[in-house]
């Protein structure tokens, strides 16, 4: 597996008018598609440890994501059991909980445990996710969860993503999921140093809370920070050799096919899509910003990996980002390009490490 750096020639887009120079570029390593599952959320969060690993100079490793989502599909099966079966029991998730995740219960590499049925090549979770749900409105209204129900789950789990390896031997030595993740420096410390920002005005700001979403069905906390201290994390980071998760809405303005996302004034959208010229896009504001998550324009629907930015001949400043759910004959091996307006309008959190974060912003938020 051979790390991805962003490089530093003039390049144009496929099909579009858009010429991109790179201004910062992080080393990724190369994108893994999601196939037919609701996954992104783990695979942007197991991109961004592995970036993080190389940054820290660890090392370059292919970590597994169906560990993490197989233990992640038990952690929410009890949650939905004790909301009385309100919870979530869907596929989505939020990159905050491959964090926990790993603290918890570590990681294991992807040649360890694929996740893939013997004989299959791509992953489809659809079926095994409907079962999950019909076990849990059972169990609901049982009103226990007995020994049987979780031997039945992960019955489950087994026959579609396999066993996971109490042990496992790598490079000629025997781990555990836990020690191996602290053997390659993922230890609950450093995992502790990794924080979540959002930007709404409806609570406080520099103080967290519990982003308003379904797949937070854990309750992950989000510092509040003001639009213009958002994007500047963004930038900080990414200039300073960190990367960064972007979670929100791919619906307007994101386009696959052409491997870019853009947010254009409203008289110009169905033009715009079309990506047939450069088009104005919205100045986002908190205020429009917020308008758009309380009237459900924005959504909970995406999460990838933000490793560059890039800016177009006329200087606007784009983001280079690792998509999970890349179109297959990818002409940019996965890698799609976003405007800083969709980012920071159809983006509804991001997380990065600590140091990525610039120093007066730590302070309001109390981060030491």
């Amino acid at each position: 597996m051979a790390a991805v750096l962003l490089s530093t020639a003039v390049f144009a887009q496929k099909n579009v008018p858009y010429k991109l120079t790179p201004v910062a570029g992080n080393i990724s390593t190369p994108t893994r598609y999601q196939g037919r599952t609701g996954t992104c959320w783990c695979h942007a969060g197991i991109s961004f440890l592995e970036s993080e690993l190389i940054r820290r100079g660890k090392g370059e490793y292919d970590l597994s994501e169906m560990f993490l989502v197989r233990r992640n599909y038990i952690n929410r099966f009890f949650s939905n059991h004790m909301l009385h079966g309100n919870g979530n029991l869907g596929q989505g998730g939020h990159p905050h909980q491959v964090m926990r995740l790993v603290a918890w219960y570590g990681a294991v590499p992807e040649s360890v445990y694929s996740g893939l049925p013997a004989g299959s090549t791509g992953h489809d979770q659809k079926a095994m996710n409907n079962k999950i749900k019909e076990m849990g409105a059972k169990v609901a209204q049982a009103r226990a969860y007995t020994d049987a129900d979780r031997a039945e789950l992960s019955a489950l789990l087994d026959a579609n993503l396999g066993p996971v390896p109490e042990k496992f031997m790598w490079e000629g030595k025997e781990y555990t999921p836990k020690s191996f993740a602290e053997h390659i420096g993922l230890t609950e410390k450093y995992l502790d140093e990794i924080v979540n920002f959002t930007s709404f005005s409806h609570y406080p700001f520099y103080r967290p809370f519990s982003l308003e979403v379904k797949d937070n069905w854990d309750g992950g906390q989000y510092m509040n920070v003001p639009l213009d201290e958002f994007t500047a994390i963004i930038d900080y980071a990414l200039r300073q050799g960190y990367t960064v998760i972007w979670s929100g809405d791919t619906n307007a303005g994101f386009n696959r096919s052409h491997e870019m996302a853009i947010n254009p004034l409203p008289e110009y959208f169905d033009e715009a899509m079309k990506f047939e010229k450069i088009y104005p896009e919205i100045e986002v504001t908190q205020e429009n910003r917020q308008k758009d998550y309380e009237t459900f324009r924005t959504v909970d629907q995406h999460s990838m990996h933000i490793v560059g930015i890039c800016q177009d001949q006329n200087g606007n400043i784009f983001y280079k980002v690792k998509e999970s759910a890349f179109k297959k004959g990818s002409d940019n091996g996965g890698f799609m390009y976003m405007s800083r307006s969709f980012v920071t309008m159809r983006g509804l959190s991001i997380m990065v490490h600590k140091k990525g974060v610039p120093k007066d912003i730590r302070k309001k938020c109390g981060i030491k």
